[in-house]
């Protein structure tokens, strides 16, 4: 049996093959090792950093609500809010840690009263809900002696005052998206993110506004937390807006409200307030 020379060639160029593809070995890529770059050059070294403790980013509650501006109260006096042959409306959150109670809708204003009928402004700011109970019966049985000492008298709290909160997070997000030809295109896209969220009394801290935009910051975000509380100025004068690189004065810097919490020492803003986490926004 013969073997053509066309044969011969392809035999010998399927030998002459595994030496061909290794001909990269004997030409590597100029450059420098990375053990030999300056330190300039590298990244930032992640060995021996842990998650932070989660119970930092969270405040402490007190063992009762605190009444404060916002809030709404449910009240029932017996022959002043209410009939007495009739029951007390009931209530049922939604949605809420709050209990059903009975009572009606007392709302405490802006300068921390309540407004009851035949007593008018009742001050309730900084009392807990028994206080207030109490504060009620003196003044409607002991001031002004408009009931009997044994009247039925109850408070409970409602709903409780919200705090609107904006978060503004800068991390990449995945980026899907198809091709008019079917393909798949997979992507992250740097870009910042805005939500408000609605958060409760004694639930307005960081941990909490983390969790409802979407948790901790990613990998690929600063890692800092920055909680800015922005002060009202006066009518008709605009917002003066501060360079990070300018140096402030040091009578003008809050040192004793500011937690820089990993957060660079030129960052403070005179005209914000850097609270704590425990204390809450």
């Amino acid at each position: 049996m013969t073997t053509s020379p066309a044969h011969r060639w392809i035999l010998a160029a399927g030998l002459l093959l595994p030496v061909v593809s290794g001909c990269a070995a004997f030409r590597p890529i100029k450059g420098v090792p990375a053990r030999y770059l300056a330190d300039d050059f590298l990244g930032q070294t992640r060995s021996g950093k842990q998650t932070i403790d989660l119970s930092l980013l969270r405040q402490s509650p007190p063992p009762t609500h605190v009444v404060d501006t916002g809030d709404v109260l449910s009240v029932y006096i017996e022959g002043e809010l209410g009939k007495r042959d009739q029951p007390p409306p009931s209530f049922f959150p939604q949605n809420s840690d709050i209990p059903p109670t009975v009572g009606f809708p007392i709302p405490v204003r802006d300068d921390g009263t309540i407004s009851l009928p035949l007593i008018g402004a009742l001050p309730v700011r900084g009392m807990n809900i028994r206080q207030v109970e109490d504060a009620i019966r003196e003044a409607m049985t002991v001031r002004q002696k408009l009931l009997n000492p044994d009247v039925r008298i109850f408070v409970a709290l409602l709903q409780p005052r919200t705090y609107r909160i904006l978060v503004i997070r800068q991390e990449a997000s995945s980026d899907v998206s198809i091709g008019l030809q079917g393909q798949l295109n997979i992507g992250a896209l740097k870009r910042g993110t805005g939500k408000v969220v609605n958060l409760p009394a004694y639930k307005n801290d960081v941990l909490n506004a983390l969790a409802e935009t979407g948790g901790l910051p990613g990998l690929d975000a600063e890692n800092a937390i920055y909680v800015i509380r922005s002060r009202s100025h006066s009518a008709g004068c605009p917002t003066p807006v501060y360079q990070p690189q300018t140096p402030l004065p040091s009578s003008a810097r809050r040192l004793d409200s500011v937690i820089r919490s990993q957060s660079p020492e030129w960052n403070i803003n005179p005209h914000a307030d850097y609270r704590s986490p425990a204390g809450g926004f």
